[in-house]
């Protein structure tokens, strides 16, 4: 037998003993399935996208940078502190002053409430709140923009505009009740986190909204969370509005409220982390790695040094 076979029998039966070494692959299998677990379990930020057809939605503006609409056409229905001066049929006469506009510039502040509505087939409507007259108004051209007025505008100005920008505290929907029309049509969600073996955020979990939904996000304190969102018509000519609207990363939750069902927080899971993550098959072949080394160890072990008479 060569030289190099006696020191490699010599370094073999320096290695721990049956017994030591299975307990040894126990306790490094416990030390990474512990590691493994508490990796998934533990909770972290996520970031939501959300995709709803409706017909209602509710934005209170954040941010303490001014958000712009370019609207090719609008009327604002200005409410009327006494008896009101409109000669637009858009505006009811005794509680509305209207004011119309083409290539229109609307400014909107912090705080301000819109509430989006699919009037009819054509047309759109914006109900404004503003919830602190002495704070700088939103403005309508030049005109500054008060508490309970509209902005109505058709769906070929909205087509024209490309898509509505905003930046605020989203609700999606309303209780459906018998008759009701304002209601969320239908949509998805996605869920992204950043996982360890990826290169940028990975998709988690999604899921799908039913008609009648109505949904916000909100923190682990139940904070409404701002998304970043685009309002667009639909391809079909009709009274609601398409939605894309996603949040930074947080640790957050859609909080759904479905006909017939308790109010519902989604957010993701670990086994959902587990199913798209590539740390698991990472490991899986580090594991494969190891415990084939240790095969080969015992084997030589076991083996023992060859009489040299034979």
């Amino acid at each position: 037998m060569s030289r190099r076979t006696d020191r490699l029998m010599t370094l073999a039966r320096s290695l721990p003993g049956t017994v030591p070494l299975e307990v040894f692959v126990r306790v490094v299998l416990l030390i990474v399935f512990a590691a493994v677990a508490v990796y998934y379990l533990l909770d972290r930020k996520q970031s939501f996208t959300l995709y709803v057809h409706t017909r209602l939605a509710t934005v209170e503006l954040t941010g303490s940078s001014q958000q712009t609409w370019y609207l090719s056409r609008a009327t604002l229905c200005q409410r009327a502190t006494g008896e009101g001066t409109s000669d637009s049929p858009q505006c009811a006469a005794p509680y509305y002053n209207s004011f119309e506009g083409e290539e229109v510039e609307v400014t909107w502040q912090e705080g301000v409430t819109l509430t989006l509505r699919g009037m009819d087939e054509t047309s759109f409507i914006t109900e404004i709140t503003v919830p602190d007259p002495e704070a700088e108004p939103p403005y309508f051209d030049d005109t500054p923009i008060t508490d309970k007025s509209l902005i109505i505008f058709d769906r070929r100005s909205l087509l024209d505009s490309g898509a509505l920008v905003l930046t605020g505290e989203l609700t999606v929907g309303a209780s459906p009740e018998s008759g009701a029309t304002h209601l969320l049509q239908g949509g998805r969600y996605e869920i992204r986190e950043s996982l360890r073996l990826s290169s940028g955020p990975s998709v988690v979990a999604t899921g799908t909204f039913l008609p009648g939904d109505t949904l916000t996000l909100e923190d682990a304190t139940g904070t409404p969370v701002p998304l970043q969102m685009l309002i667009s018509p639909p391809r079909n000519a009709g009274s609601d509005f398409d939605i894309v609207a996603t949040s930074p990363p947080r640790k957050s939750a859609i909080v759904l409220q479905r006909i017939g069902t308790a109010k519902t927080r989604i957010s993701s899971r670990w086994m959902d982390r587990l199913a798209n993550d590539a740390l698991p098959l990472a490991l899986s072949i580090f594991l494969g790695l190891l415990g084939a080394s240790l095969g080969i160890a015992k084997s030589l072990v076991g083996a023992g040094p060859r009489d040299k008479n034979q």
